[in-house]
């Protein structure tokens, strides 16, 4: 299998509440502003070795705008384009974006947009927040939760593991861990790396509805950061959806909150990491603690939603549908 993405680069959110969505990133999860271009504003974690890796985009409802992902190398860049052209995914070549050179854009088989490039302008901090350490491209702003780098996204799957091996074939990303209903239910939950760390994931959504988005998630170094984490946002009048708690799925700790325009964030310190080149993907089962490693602590009703909203008259907005089963992560 060719590995032809290096790693995910940047999330694109649309917000209604722009200025509001700047503040809360800037000052609670400690976030540089890079730039501003139209209605768009960029932002980076310290940890970034790109210039940026969130774009706040002001709009009427909230969803997602774009994935970005970057390349291994520009010959991996044109050769994912070629697969993606030929399984009719692919939507051509953009002009350079802010920092960026020339990308490829592609629909994921559940309308996600995304974009994959190769050259990209690394990240030179000015004095103020230079770090004296060589191997950090900025300092620890010390602000907040400090959150060091974008870790994953979510997105909604009519048929996760159909969706895996599309990425599998298209990508070259790899499917680490699925959750599959039993006695032969459907798979309603997976992951995928592009190295030793999953961060694209699908949640099973039989709605009908295309193009939606369920969340992405920053990256903190320890598990006592989310905890510091959660009180942050709790000080703050943030409510706390889900957490701090424990997934099965990558062992990671985590806490979720809502932005101010709407979108789900989950703040993650990560747990394995898969450095098998043999590795073979792991099955759960939701009663196994898929979602809640101790079993203790289930996803409630409000982890169904997804965006953007969709106005329907037998079910709520933003519902997704898991096969039927209602909430399967609540209590067994």
């Amino acid at each position: 299998m060719d590995h032809l993405v290096a790693h995910l680069a940047h999330v694109e959110i649309r917000t209604p509440r722009l200025e509001e969505s700047v503040v809360f990133f800037h000052d609670l999860l400690g976030m540089e502003v890079v730039l501003e271009h139209g209605d768009s504003v960029f932002l980076r974690t310290w940890g970034n070795y790109l210039p940026y890796d969130l774009i706040l985009t002001r709009s009427p409802t909230t969803g997602l705008g774009h994935i970005g992902w970057r390349a291994r190398s520009a010959e991996a860049l044109d050769l994912a384009a070629r697969r993606l052209g030929a399984d009719n995914a692919g939507l051509g070549w953009q002009e350079p974006a802010p920092r960026q050179g020339r990308a490829y854009l592609f629909v994921g088989p559940n309308g996600q947009k995304q974009k994959l490039f190769w050259e990209a302008e690394h990240y030179r901090a000015p004095l103020h927040l230079a770090s004296p350490l060589p191997t950090r491209p900025q300092r620890n702003p010390a602000r907040g939760i400090a959150a060091r780098h974008l870790d994953h996204v979510n997105f909604p799957s009519a048929d996760v593991l159909g969706d895996a091996r599309w990425y599998e074939r298209n990508l070259g990303v790899l499917l680490t861990e699925w959750t599959e209903v039993p006695d032969g239910g459907p798979a309603i939950f997976a992951t995928l790396s592009t190295g030793s760390a999953f961060q694209l994931a699908f949640l099973r959504d039989d709605s009908g509805y295309r193009g939606r988005f369920h969340h992405f998630a920053l990256q903190v170094d320890e598990r006592a950061d989310v905890f510091r984490a959660a009180e942050i946002f709790r000080e703050s009048g943030t409510s706390i959806e889900w957490g701090p708690g424990r997934h099965g799925h990558g062992e990671s700790v985590s806490v979720y909150v809502r932005e101010p325009g709407g979108m789900r964030l989950e703040v993650v310190s990560p747990g394995l990491q898969r450095i098998a080149p043999d590795h073979e993907p792991v099955k759960w089962t939701p009663a196994q603690g898929s979602s809640d490693f101790h079993l203790s602590n289930p996803l409630p009703e409000a982890f169904l939603e997804v965006l953007p909203a969709v106005s329907t008259t037998d079910q709520p907005a933003s519902a997704i549908d898991v096969a039927g089963l209602g909430n399967p992560w609540g209590n067994p």
